[in-house]
């Protein structure tokens, strides 16, 4: 149903938006509102960061992150939590979704890997294999977008050369 508005309304709509006055407690009202909004988000979301400090724990200490196609069901059946809870935390809490998580601590573990071999000869296709990448393509895109160079780049700003 289709309400006209009359000449008397239409008046007093135009009169009432003369009085900023009247729109200033409306900012007001929407700031309370929009920091009510994030204090339930933070409640509802306290719970995450205690799942995301055991995930990180379990994915480290058993360096799941060097598994091939590891998946959110993998974790999920590992640890017994929902797949969602175990995304969310991750999100949330890590700020980043989960193949970009994953994709991050390989790639700090090779960081550390080439730190500690930096006056061998590496080769980086088998180091990208061994922590869980399943291509060289991959590994490099990934290695670029985290540090900023190429694997290849990089390994010389190491070395020194």
């Amino acid at each position: 149903m289709c309400k006209h508005i009359s000449g008397q309304d239409s008046f007093l709509i135009f009169k009432a938006s003369q009085h900023s006055d009247l729109f200033d407690g409306l900012a007001r009202f929407e700031a309370i509102e929009q920091q009510t909004k994030k204090s339930k988000e933070a409640v509802n979301n306290s719970f995450l960061a205690p799942i995301y400090e055991s995930l990180e724990t379990l994915i480290r200490t058993q360096s799941l992150h060097h598994k091939p196609r590891l998946s959110l069901i993998d974790l999920s059946e590992k640890t017994g939590l929902n797949s969602r809870e175990i995304s969310r935390a991750i999100n949330i809490i890590g700020g980043m979704s989960f193949c970009d998580y994953i994709n991050h601590l390989r790639i700090a573990d090779i960081k550390e890997q080439l730190s500690k071999q930096q006056k061998e000869k590496i080769n980086l296709l088998e180091l990208s294999l061994q922590f869980g990448f399943n291509s060289k393509s991959s590994f490099n895109s990934v290695f670029k977008r985290e540090i900023g160079m190429t694997p290849t780049q990089y390994l010389k700003s190491i070395s020194g050369q």
